[in-house]
């Protein structure tokens, strides 16, 4: 694509505006069929193939198919990393907001925790002796850059496009293609096991993916997301 013709970072091309709840369903069921055919191909691989998928195949899949999406869609610009918006107060801001989030999602599982188990909580635990293993690279490493490139990176790009329009309440001031992102990110964890008493952590994920948008907006690029995604799977 002709740089001239590409817009400015973070920026929504001058396009006409789709209603975003009409991109509901067509989100929902995309997200959902992608998780199906995840979780499919996964289960088709035997043995100890099926950990080696989840820790590098999927996190490698994000990678490939946001790049291709981008470049079929005409969104290749959502996957730029580095922007001006990526300044220090941005970094400290929602770095600040992430360890909030996370003390909040605390609360919420303190709340719906038995007394004799709270001997059992740590808070903003690190376990050092994990730090190196496959799975713990793969959520610090993996997931952060395949999993910002393929959301926040091609998906909210593409959504912004078709969707300008914002919720605007009290002092939220949110994308529509945010949101719409967010339901998806939602979805595609509903794979690590859905139950009734997951409902608050779901919530969490979703309040974590606006996060991430407003991570994508306020600095243009895919550098502050990642780095927000790092920090929240650090704890």
């Amino acid at each position: 694509m002709n740089d001239q013709l590409q817009p400015t970072l973070g920026a929504v091309p001058d396009v006409e505006t789709e209603n975003w709840l009409a991109l509901f369903p067509e989100v929902v069921i995309g997200a959902a069929l992608g998780t199906l055919a995840m979780v499919g191909l996964g289960n088709m691989m035997p043995g100890s193939w099926m950990l080696y998928f989840g820790w590098f195949g999927v996190p490698i899949i994000f990678v490939v198919l946001s790049i291709y999406l981008a470049g079929r869609t005409g969104v290749r610009y959502g996957l730029r990393i580095l922007s001006p918006g990526n300044t220090a107060a941005n970094f400290l801001r929602f770095s600040l907001s992430v360890l909030a989030l996370i003390a909040f999602i605390e609360v919420l599982y303190l709340l719906r925790t038995s007394p004799d188990q709270l001997s059992d909580i740590t808070w903003f635990h690190i376990d050092t002796s994990r730090l190196l293993s496959a799975a713990v690279l793969r959520s610090l490493i993996g997931s952060p850059i395949g999993e910002e490139m393929l959301f926040r990176g091609w998906l909210f790009t593409l959504l912004s496009k078709r969707v300008s329009t914002r919720f605007r309440a009290w002092h939220f001031d949110i994308a529509h293609a945010n949101i719409l992102t967010s339901v998806a990110f939602t979805i595609v964890h509903l794979s690590n096991g859905f139950s009734l008493g997951n409902l608050l952590i779901f919530l969490a994920v979703f309040l974590y993916s606006l996060l991430l948008g407003a991570a994508r907006e306020a600095s243009g690029g895919l550098l502050l997301p990642m780095w927000c995604h790092f920090l929240f799977n650090f704890f």
